[in-house]
């Protein structure tokens, strides 16, 4: 990225307001693939699922490391250790890991101010580590972690599958959004839609229309590509891995680079290898 001693990391949240829409998925894929085209990324995995950490390899299945509990980020946001100690490095990316006591933040974070933690951690982030994105895998439901990262990140990214359950989820999403940023406690973007498992019936299609009326009501628009399903997708994952370095030339994993191209578009940063590469896909 040009000038990067005077800029700070872009923060990327990744959310939908229902469960299983593939937000773990494509927040990792992103990291891997940003992290391939030579940028620095870290990745923060807010869900209490912690199946960003575990995809990227990054806990055990207990939470402990030489039968000491791991740092996380939830230990960090609550200031139980510092924000350093919970970050693993990955080949092409970091990651902070996650906690499943992130489930029961209703219950830690009480006070009126807490919904600036996790702006306060990425101010130190930006201040100390070298990082270009900030990208934060939500959790989906509604509460005081997603309103930290609705606070904290400067882009967010909806996916969704084309059906009523998450573009649901999209639009109750969308008007906490509306809601702090009308309140003057937010300045996020939101880049676009990514949608996927679009079948092609009526049905799904008139379901995508009603997502891209409600993209359009968001002052957005859908990312102009169906992500298309591929079963290497879950496999690459029992393996540590994305897609991308489990079957790199496969249409899912294309499919993924395309979203990352279109998304860098639309942040306005130019990556001429990625557009290169991206010649003749569509």
């Amino acid at each position: 990225m040009a000038n990067k001693e005077e800029e700070k990391a872009i923060v990327i949240m990744v959310a939908n307001q229902k469960g299983g829409c593939w937000k773990t998925t494509i927040t990792h894929t992103l990291c891997d693939i940003l992290g391939r085209y030579g940028y620095k990324v870290l990745g923060v995995d807010m869900d209490g699922q912690t199946h960003f950490s575990m995809y990227a390899g990054a806990i055990t299945a207990g939470g402990e490391q030489n039968g000491e509990e791991q740092a996380t980020i939830c230990k960090a946001l609550l200031g139980e250790c510092r924000i350093e100690e919970c970050i693993v490095h990955k080949e092409y990316f970091d990651i902070a890991r996650g906690d499943k006591k992130m489930d029961f933040a209703q219950r830690a974070f009480l006070e009126a101010d807490d919904q600036y933690r996790l702006l306060d951690a990425v101010e130190i982030i930006q201040e100390n580590m070298d990082y270009d994105f900030i990208l934060v895998d939500c959790p989906p439901q509604r509460g005081i972690v997603q309103e930290m990262a609705i606070i904290a990140s400067d882009y967010c990214l909806i996916p969704s599958f084309v059906d009523y359950g998450s573009i649901s989820g999209v639009v109750n999403l969308g008007k906490d959004i509306v809601a702090k940023k009308k309140r003057n406690l937010s300045h996020v973007e939101i880049l676009g839609i990514i949608y996927g498992r679009n079948r092609y019936t009526k049905s799904d299609k008139d379901s995508l229309g009603e997502l891209a009326a409600i993209a359009e009501r968001l002052d957005t628009s859908l990312f102009d590509v169906c992500v298309r399903d591929s079963i290497a997708v879950p496999d690459s994952q029992k393996y540590n891995q994305t897609v991308q370095e489990y079957q790199p030339k496969g249409k899912a994993a294309m499919d993924y680079r395309y979203i990352c191209y279109k998304m860098l578009e639309r942040i306005g940063i130019e990556n001429k290898k990625m557009k290169k590469d991206m010649k003749g896909y569509m």
